[in-house]
């Protein structure tokens, strides 16, 4: 029996569907990010080091997470292994204060690429530390010096000795080149476009159960702080995180 063109159109089809699949199951390769490394807590700092291995061609930057717990309470820290268990286990983004609502810059921390990328001559791939520091004025988080704030630490080796013409070389001693300042909490500030400072709280805060809003009326609250290496997949077009790093628990007062 001679078999009909509609079969052959199907089975035609279903080939060609087959051999599809089976090409994007290789083109669909994820590349994965090397995470912040060596978190180090320093009374109410957190720091952390990009090194030469955040180079990879999708690395950009780093984003932070952080949740609101009381003083006693102790998180397990196997509970995140994977970048979902920042969500699952109620950890919320960190935002920059131009961070508005549908209108989200990635990453928080943008590494510039003469810090990232090894394949220069001489290769641009700095190692540095990043600071967290939620010191600022501990009754008011007051955003004068402004505070929290995030800082790297003005490694020499981040200076170039030879500008090119019509720049200024930088002046000793090595200044700060990452300064970001007034990282907001991921809840939604009712009177402006952009997202709560730390300064700020209420009852009712989607960040924050009443258990923990007693205990920041008492000052016994804390803030643990998670770190995840951001970049961007262009072949795949996709947002890459890595698996992300316990930076500390900070106790501090917030008003």
């Amino acid at each position: 029996m001679k078999p009909s063109p509609r079969s052959l159109i199907a089975s035609l089809v279903s080939m060609l569907l087959i051999l599809l699949l089976n090409t994007c199951g290789i083109e669909q390769f994820i590349p994965q990010l090397n995470p912040p490394s060596n978190p180090v807590k320093s009374g109410e700092t957190v720091s952390f080091w990009k090194t030469t291995n955040n180079s990879e061609t999708e690395f950009i930057g780093f984003d932070l997470y952080y949740r609101m717990y009381r003083s006693q309470d102790n998180p397990d820290p196997n509970d995140i292994v994977e970048f979902q268990d920042l969500g699952v286990n109620g950890f919320r983004r960190i935002h920059a204060s131009s961070d508005k609502e549908g209108q989200i810059e990635h990453p928080l921390i943008r590494i510039q690429p003469n810090d990232r990328t090894p394949g220069g001559s001489p290769p641009d791939n700095d190692q540095f530390k990043l600071t967290v520091d939620f010191t600022g004025v501990q009754s008011t988080l007051d955003l004068v010096d402004p505070f929290p704030k995030i800082v790297d630490d003005g490694t020499p080796t981040l200076i170039d000795p030879n500008p090119l013409p019509g720049d200024s070389s930088l002046p000793d001693p090595p200044p700060i080149l990452i300064e970001i300042t007034d990282i907001r909490r991921d809840v939604p500030d009712e009177t402006s476009d952009s997202y709560k400072r730390f300064s700020e709280f209420s009852d009712g805060d989607l960040d924050i159960t009443t258990e923990i809003w007693d205990a920041i009326e008492i000052g016994e609250a804390k803030i643990v702080l998670y770190a995840v290496s951001y970049g961007y997949d262009f072949v795949n077009f996709r947002s890459l995180r890595s698996e992300p790093v316990k930076l500390g628990e900070i106790d501090r007062d917030f008003p």
